[in-house]
């Protein structure tokens, strides 16, 4: 019963692209595999680390961003069962507010979510709960440099709304980092996009500082982040936490690589047909600077050389690749940049699931599938 809901809703979204309805199933469908899941590869630690806040006080804990929104229910004689009823409810609120920041076309969106990266994302629910602010973040950054770009703010509206308004991304976003240390890379890259969107050769400007992070983690700068990071109390357990500053993969990120190439490959290679179109509307601006911030994911990479486990950084990157393909309208002639980016699209969706959920299936979207009390 699960998996035809699991299926039914990944087509329903690829169908009705814009019907609210089919959005509240979708959504619906989300919900009910993850809130009322009762068995996965993470939740027995997370029910436990629950259980022990109630008894031992938040204090004891780390990632505080996030013990202490547990806390909030916790504290109230919630159990962890009831808690994860709340969580994933908030969760996909702040998903849906996100995605529909940047696109009416939610329907879509959720579908190719829900085969990547749905079925580990809800699994690790420290992540999930950082990568939806992130999401949120990114989109409010980008609905600002497209505002600051058509020039539409009034020269005499208010300086502290103003300030509010291009602030709030930022504030968002180290809020996330208190919840899960990676959302720093969001922090920096988001700097860096607004810094740089303007300066053409955005391309070739990302690469160099990518060179330049790779130096910077091979000269030891990581694991002083992760002391300083771990002093403030963002981080969980520091044996834990080295254990990503410390290199421990040989070959296995050329894997991650891959991904990373078709997501950039999908976006950029297609914009430079686009642009051709000379399109320069709100919505043309919109998903200039969705592509524009989708090329810092290259800055990954260095991190991917070092540790596996930074692949989840590449997560936030599918969700933005989604919004902008779901955009385009169909090809009325086959255009070759067009054509590899969309091969690339639909490749690097498939290729995520093979390498990232697949052989945890049990354990993620198999257990969620699998395991429900509703079923």
């Amino acid at each position: 019963m699960t998996l035809i809901l699991y299926i039914s809703a990944i087509v329903a979204g690829l169908i009705f692209r814009r019907s609210k309805i089919c959005t509240i199933y979708i959504l619906s469908v989300m919900y009910i595999l993850s809130a009322f899941n009762v068995k996965n590869a993470d939740y027995a630690t997370y029910q436990s680390s629950y259980q022990n806040m109630l008894g031992s006080g938040r204090t004891l804990f780390r990632y505080r961003g996030y013990t202490d929104f547990t806390y909030l229910f916790g504290s109230n004689g919630i159990d962890f069962e009831h808690y994860m009823i709340y969580f994933y409810l908030i969760m996909f609120v702040i998903m849906i507010v996100a995605i529909r920041l940047l696109t009416e076309k939610v329907n879509p969106v959720l579908s190719y979510y829900m085969i990547f990266s749905y079925g580990i994302d809800v699994v690790q629910m420290k992540s999930l709960f950082a990568d939806v602010l992130i999401l949120l973040a990114v989109s409010l950054l980008i609905r600002n440099e497209v505002i600051k770009a058509e020039d539409e703010m009034d020269h005499a509206a208010k300086v502290k709304r103003r300030i509010l308004r291009r602030s709030l991304p930022y504030m968002i976003l180290i809020y996330a980092v208190t919840i899960h240390f990676s959302a720093l890379f969001f922090l920096a890259c988001s700097l860096l996009f607004v810094t740089i969107k303007n300066k053409g050769k955005m391309l070739k400007r990302v690469f160099y500082i990518s060179i330049f992070f790779s130096v910077l983690i091979y000269v030891g700068f990581l694991p002083v982040v992760m002391h300083y990071a771990n002093v403030l109390g963002i981080l969980g357990d520091m044996d834990y936490m080295m254990h990503w500053a410390t290199r421990s993969t040989r070959f296995g990120f050329i894997l991650t690589f891959v991904l990373v190439g078709l997501v950039v490959i999908a976006i950029n290679v297609d914009r430079l047909s686009w642009d051709r179109d000379d399109t320069r509307d709100r919505v043309g601006l919109k998903y200039k600077f969705i592509a524009d911030y989708t090329l810092t994911a290259m800055l990954a990479l260095p991190f991917l050389v070092m540790n596996g486990h930074f692949s989840r950084l590449i997560r936030p990157y599918m969700i933005l690749m989604y919004i902008y393909y779901v955009h385009k309208k169909k090809m009325q002639k086959i255009r070759t940049g067009e054509l590899i980016g969309y091969l690339c699209y639909m490749g690097s969706i498939v290729y995520a699931f093979w390498i990232d959920i697949y052989p945890s299936m049990e354990g993620t979207l198999g257990a969620l599938l699998e395991f429900n009390r509703l079923f």
